[in-house]
């Protein structure tokens, strides 16, 4: 019990981290995407206590494995083709507002 109760807190404070470094960081695209994973990281923690505690199915795991791969692959696509286009990851060249 525990250890649930410590991965939890290290979840929250995952989730908070990534989520407090995207807020300030909005220069380069590849660090919000990293930003992005350590809060995906921090909700797969907390989503993995919430299912070892048996309130929600296993299943709901997967998904959100699949949909966080989907989206890493889609950031990387994105950033590849900002560097060929523009030269670098620079959110400020592409003239799109970030978050």
């Amino acid at each position: 019990m525990k250890l649930i109760s410590s991965t939890c807190i290290l979840g929250m404070v995952l989730f908070i981290s990534g989520a407090s470094g995207l807020a300030s960081q909005k220069k380069n695209l590849l660090s919000i995407l990293l930003y992005l994973e350590v809060c995906n990281l921090g909700t797969y923690l907390i989503l993995f206590t919430a299912t070892a505690a048996n309130t929600v199915s296993p299943a709901l795991l997967m998904v959100f494995l699949c949909l966080s791969v989907c989206e890493a692959s889609v950031g990387l696509a994105v950033l590849v083709m900002m560097a060929r286009s523009h030269g670098n990851d620079y959110v400020s060249t592409t003239g799109v507002v970030a978050l």
